[in-house]
């Protein structure tokens, strides 16, 4: 069953204006996700700082990948902005990571990037129903 009244929500609002909400709320994600990992990690009794930084950054990744699918479902016209606006705090932090000395840091921004434009280019491609039509090729 579809959440209609949150996908009204980005339906509502131009494809900038949900990509630049997205991209701002991508800003604290990593630090919501460090603070559970780390309770989670405590309860367990882990403590790898670096695990939890990679994580961290990688569910950042996936949630903003998810946002993307969802603009570009609901705005396939957005498919060439879209990642860029959502990804653009992740794009300075992970080159400040990288410049400033922690280069480990910039895979899980990297696989992110990666996970955005794909899931972009699917919401497009479902939005136009060019998945459908795949699928009905194939039989």
């Amino acid at each position: 069953m579809r959440s209609v009244g949150f996908r009204s929500a980005i339906s509502r609002n131009q494809a900038w204006v949900s990509a630049a909400v997205t991209g701002l709320v991508s800003f604290v994600l990593p630090f919501l996700y460090v603070g559970i990992i780390s309770l989670i990690g405590m309860l367990l009794g882990i403590a790898n700082e670096g695990l939890g930084n990679f994580l961290a950054y990688l569910f950042t990744g996936i949630t903003v990948a998810i946002m993307c699918f969802l603009i570009c479902r609901a705005h396939p016209e957005s498919l060439w902005y879209t990642p860029v606006i959502c990804n653009a705090s992740t794009l300075v932090a992970g080159v400040g990571n990288y410049f400033g000395g922690n280069p480990d840091v910039t895979l899980p921004f990297a696989i992110g990037w990666v996970l955005s434009v794909i899931a972009a280019i699917w919401g497009t491609r479902k939005a136009r129903g060019e998945i459908t039509k795949d699928l009905k090729n194939l039989k």
